[in-house]
């Protein structure tokens, strides 16, 4: 046995900001992380008790004229929105010993990314929906105020719960945001420099080109791919073969890189629309964006639909009801509390707007009846025909609105 003491583990000293009174009124309890650009603290501000979160810059950063403006510019426009799904700032200032700081409501929660990474096979897709519809909402706030925001990813979307509301969005980190209309802001986002992280960068900022709000739009389109599928639609070894993967090549389509899910048409349309390379080709607003996730909550599956069945469960599902009953999963338009078309079988190009097999009651197939159509249109009272009818018209609505789009055709020629 040897003598030899074991040799003692490094520990990092502790930060001397923890248990400070910062700025005369905020009491330092705990670091939460740190950035590229700052440090954030949880902190208490006196006398009010409340509870916040500080963001000071890095003290190697204070004497960076570029850097002081970029903190600065994260402040100003965070501070022109109001909006529930925007992170809120309550102070911004500089100290005695010249330290910039920003105080941002304290959040309880976990980062979009965390979601991610505890499923590790993506979303459900109402939830992916109902997540990026405030996303939309947040930048939507964020472009009427005249700011882009360029860094939005899985770690800049917050998830806490709000009023019994889980799953509330709050969006995070403007730091390298973009004042469409600033003169100081022109001054830091010259043609052909680069900011935001790879992963998640329109083509057009890959390319150093001038960018607008579709910029924003191109990453929502990347964290939804994200989301629904379990990986982002590009991944490279390096940052450089990352970018012109953005700039090059297409994204695949759901069903080719996760063949072991099922995902509605719909959503993937409105996927391929935000990620399209060209920005014209794009949604040219958010507002349009979250509207059709809206449209697409008429006819998504639900979570228990997202694994394609194995073969013995296909039998199970597709054996005939007997001739008096009305089977609501065997081409009925009630399945799980919603009506489910398939792209392929009774879509709205099929003669029908909404299908089901020929031996299984469907009332509509090409124009003509299953063996128990009329059986089956007997049991639906004028209710349930009403409510029929504006899914019908909701869901042809959402696919002319998209045929008119190149992505459209892109998709079908795969």
């Amino acid at each position: 046995m040897s003598n030899v003491p074991p040799s003692p583990r490094l520990t990092q000293p502790p930060d001397p900001m923890l248990g400070t009174l910062f700025a005369n009124k905020y009491k330092i309890t705990k670091k939460l992380g740190e950035g590229g650009m700052g440090t954030v603290y949880q902190a208490t501000q006196t006398p009010i008790d409340r509870l916040v979160a500080i963001k000071v810059l890095l003290g190697k950063l204070a004497q960076d004229e570029v850097a002081v403006k970029r903190f600065e510019l994260e402040a100003r426009a965070v501070s022109k929105m109001q909006h529930p799904n925007t992170v809120t700032i309550f102070d911004y200032g500089t100290t005695d010993d010249d330290r910039l700081y920003i105080v941002m409501e304290f959040l309880r929660g976990k980062t979009l990314s965390d979601a991610l990474r505890a499923t590790g096979v993506g979303l459900d897709e109402r939830r992916v929906i109902h997540i990026v519809r405030q996303v939309c909402s947040s930048l939507g706030d964020a472009h009427a105020a005249g700011i882009i925001h360029r860094d939005l990813k899985p770690d800049n979307i917050f998830l806490t719960e709000t009023g019994g509301s889980k799953d509330w969005v709050k969006v995070l980190d403007f730091g390298v945001a973009k004042m469409a209309d600033s003169e100081g802001a022109s001054t830091l986002t010259q043609t052909g420099m680069i900011f935001g992280t790879p992963k998640y960068m329109s083509p057009e900022q890959a390319e150093g080109k001038p960018i607008d709000f579709r910029a924003d739009i191109y990453a929502i389109g990347v964290v939804m791919y994200e989301m629904l599928t379990g990986r982002p639609p590009f991944l490279a070894d390096t940052p450089v073969a990352l970018l012109l993967k953005h700039i090059q090549e297409k994204p695949k389509a759901f069903r080719v890189l996760r063949p072991d899910l099922t995902l509605s048409p719909e959503i993937e349309m409105v996927t391929m629309k935000a990620l399209a390379k060209d920005p014209d080709h794009r949604y040219a607003r958010v507002e349009e964006m979250a509207a059709d996730l809206e449209a697409c909550l008429g006819f998504v599956g639900t979570g228990q639909q997202r694994v394609v069945e194995t073969s013995t469960q296909q039998n199970q599902v597709t054996s005939k009801p007997t001739p008096t009953e009305v089977n609501p999963n065997q081409g009925g338009p009630n399945q799980g509390g919603q009506w489910q078309g398939n792209s392929s079988q009774g879509g709205p190009n099929q003669g029908g707007p909404w299908q089901g097999g020929q031996n299984q009651g469907g009332p509509n197939q090409g124009g003509g009846q299953g063996n128990n159509g009329n059986r089956r249109k007997e049991k639906f009272s004028q209710h349930e025909k009403n409510t029929f009818q504006k899914v019908r018209v909701s869901r042809n609505s959402f696919w002319r609105g998209l045929r008119i789009s190149p992505f459209f055709h892109m998709l079908v020629k795969r």
